[in-house]
């Protein structure tokens, strides 16, 4: 009898342990999980941090590139060169559907498409210059964009 009692009693406090030493390898295991969450989340941080700067300093030398090419307008264009072009009203329309992404249709009420509109040379010159910044800034987004979406892919381990 008393045999049977030490046995039972062994046997209990090794499941006691055996359910305590399998509790704190759980939660160990949680620990290690939570600290790899925050190392990553943490490395996540630092890839965005990182692509917005190089971003930042990548959109300010585009600023920089066009503020200059608009001053340089008036260099190669000169004031005789737009007295002498008459932009058509035509060349007004379509530049104007294209920005909005519509057909140009022409205008039945207004004036003809050759008729001059008015609009001066370094008009267009500086609407192109706007238009080549604004692509080539997007274009710079872009890619800042899928490099960083490719850097978070990178920590997680996808």
């Amino acid at each position: 009898m008393l045999r049977a009692i030490l046995t039972g009693g062994v046997l209990f406090i090794g499941l006691s342990v055996g359910w305590q030493l399998r509790a704190t390898w759980a939660l160990l295991g949680q620990a290690q999980a939570e600290a790899q969450v925050v190392r990553t989340m943490v490395r996540q941080a630092e890839v965005s941090a990182e692509a917005d700067e190089r971003h930042g300093a990548t959109a300010e030398a585009t600023r920089t590139v066009y503020r200059t090419l608009y001053r340089e307008i008036p260099l190669h264009v000169p004031a005789e060169a737009v007295a002498r072009c008459d932009i058509p009203v035509g060349l007004v329309r379509l530049h104007d559907a294209a920005a909005q992404g519509v057909p140009a249709v022409p205008d039945p009420a207004g004036r003809p498409d050759a008729a001059a509109s008015g609009v001066g040379l370094d008009t267009v010159a500086g609407a192109v210059v706007d238009n080549y910044e604004t692509c080539n800034a997007v274009r710079a987004q872009l890619a800042a964009l899928q490099d960083w979406v490719r850097a978070q892919a990178d920590v997680a381990g996808r």
